[in-house]
């Protein structure tokens, strides 16, 4: 209940820039682990590992980073090579190294970008999530792309956090492993904010549409005018302005970009949230 409470807590204060206070790890783990795992696949994840303990116990922590970029390699390498307490152990330009390395080299916390040459860094964390015996590795998204639809690709397959290039200096990369080290999932906000976003929206109250309204919609999507649907549908201009009246209510929004929006901003949602 104590925790319940606190996450709701924090969805509110959210609006009211947590992102900035001490807390935010712990907004940032409920979100993570509560919203897309289910609190049953958390609590399972927070007993099975034993990186939290390490931690605790002050343990060095050993990192691996999966980069092809050659500057961005040397940077974060060098991010991580200099920190008290961590030991880079591995350095790979593709993401097959990595399946091939990691089952042996255990790292505690992985660095994967997503757009590699050959397998991408998504299906590399997938392939990895699913050996038997589990690794304890976590895995954390460190790229330049901020498409909704590779965030949550990428926290379906396994991921354990998801940080971009451009927002990450040193500072918030070894921030980002203490987080995971401690049970959290670091995102970088402006992720954060994404995914959220999809949250709030799901919990919106719509009436379906009628198959008429939807194909409106549609027409909407593509550009046609009031004038051009009417002639589409062989229906009056006034018919199809309060057919679309009618849509705005039931979705909620006011013009013809945000009903868009509606339908083309909203990535497929995570599939363990189905379950829940």
């Amino acid at each position: 209940m104590k925790r319940a409470a606190m996450v709701t807590g924090m969805k509110s204060g959210w609006r009211l820039n947590w992102w900035e206070c001490q807390d935010a790890p712990v907004f940032k783990h409920a979100l993570r682990n509560v919203l897309l795992l289910g609190p049953r696949e958390w609590h399972s994840q927070v007993q099975g590992n034993g990186l939290s303990d390490n931690y605790r116990h002050g343990q060095m922590l050993t990192v691996s980073l999966v980069e092809d970029d050659d500057r961005d390699r040397e940077l974060f390498s060098r991010y991580i090579s200099g920190a008290r307490g961590l030991r880079l152990v591995s350095v790979y330009a593709t993401a097959e190294e990595a399946v091939r390395r990691f089952p042996s080299e255990k790292p505690d916390v992985a660095f994967l970008d997503i757009k590699f040459p050959g397998m991408d860094g998504i299906e590399c964390i997938r392939r990895l999530r699913q050996i038997a015996p589990a690794l304890c590795t976590h895995f954390i998204i460190l790229t330049g792309h901020e498409d909704s639809h590779l965030i949550f690709d990428s926290l379906r397959a396994g991921a354990h956090g998801y940080l971009l290039k451009d927002k990450t200096v040193r500072k918030s990369l070894l921030s980002a492993i203490e987080e995971v080290a401690a049970g959290g999932g670091p995102m970088s906000p402006c992720v954060a904010r994404q995914v959220i976003t999809y949250f709030e929206i799901e919990a919106r109250p719509t009436n379906s549409l009628t198959d008429k309204e939807s194909a409106m919609l549609r027409d909407l999507r593509e550009g046609l005018s009031y004038k051009e649907i009417a002639g589409k549908l062989s229906i009056s201009l006034n018919t199809v302005r309060k057919r679309i009246r009618t849509m705005y209510d039931k979705l909620h929004v006011h013009s013809r970009k945000e009903a868009v929006n509606f339908v083309q901003d909203r990535p497929s949602p995570p599939a363990d949230l189905a379950k829940m």
